[in-house]
């Protein structure tokens, strides 16, 4: 069984389990599992949610006989945790890799959709992209930490909530200012020109690979399909149009009513898919 699937079977039962705790124990052990899981980012993620199963499951049985979390687990519940995660598997490369691929990836994409959107020849600035992916792997890894510290704080009450809040918007906030600081600063340097047919071959290696990447992940994110080749028919058109291969105002118009089209099939489809879950 693959390590991923692995990860996703232990986190389903983990869901059933946690419904039957009390509410006391609920409480307990969903802090233990929050700081547990954002605190596991380097880790291997099946053996930490089985780890965190079998910690659930020995919970129950001991509420069966009355006993609570804090009397099971201890009244230091962070630093029961801090020794779990120091004894769990690291993550393997690739699995690291994966997960650098898709914070970088999505902000590429957003890079990429802008420049699909500007008229004249295509542009990508190849220093740009890579401090851009550098900016957000780095920006994903502090809201990670910033969150697991937020279930343990000294005080937690509504004023640690608060500062934790101020703490992930202000990540958030700098990782935007970083993208468009590069966006300006380095626009010019390093730039790869790509004239058309070229920006069309590149749009279609991206479209190809990301619909493989949805439709292997599973079926949770087969809504996804229509917001991605919504996305990439208004950059087929628009390139095109650039190219004046396609002319006329008609298009322009179309290209609104593909994004409306396109937002709310995947809107309808992803309802869909959470009822007949």
């Amino acid at each position: 069984m693959k390590k991923q699937t692995t990860a996703t079977l232990y986190c389903t039962k983990l869901n059933q389990l946690e419904t039957q705790l009390t509410p006391e124990n609920q409480v307990y052990f969903a802090d233990l599992r929050g700081y547990m899981s954002f605190g596991g980012l380097f880790l291997d993620e099946g053996e930490l949610n089985m780890q965190l199963y079998q910690m659930a499951t020995d919970l129950l049985e001991a509420q069966r006989d009355g006993v609570t979390a804090a009397a099971f687990f201890g009244k230091q519940p962070q630093l029961l945790a801090d020794q779990l995660l120091a004894n769990t598997k690291k993550a393997s490369i690739p699995a690291l890799l994966g997960l650098a691929a898709l914070v970088v990836g999505i902000l590429w994409g957003i890079n990429l959709v802008t420049a699909f959107s500007q008229n004249g020849v295509l542009r990508v600035s190849v220093p740009q992209y890579l401090l851009d992916g550098v900016i957000g792997v780095v920006g994903v890894s502090l809201l990670f930490l910033i969150l697991q510290r937020s279930f343990y704080s000294p005080k937690k009450s509504q004023l640690s909530s608060v500062w934790s809040f101020i703490a992930t918007m202000v990540v958030f906030l700098l990782v935007i200012a970083g993208q468009l600081a590069t966006g300006l600063l380095l626009i010019d340097d390093g730039v790869i020109r790509l004239p058309y047919p070229w920006d069309l071959l590149l749009l279609g290696v991206i479209v190809i690979s990301l619909l493989t990447w949805l439709l292997l992940k599973g079926t949770a994110l087969y809504p996804f399909v229509f917001l991605v080749l919504g996305v990439a028919l208004l950059g087929l058109i628009h390139r095109l149009q650039v190219a004046e291969v396609l002319q006329g105002t008609v298009w322009s118009v179309g290209q609104g009513v593909i994004l409306v089209v396109a937002l709310g099939a995947t809107f309808v489809s992803y309802r869909w898919r959470k009822r007949k879950d």
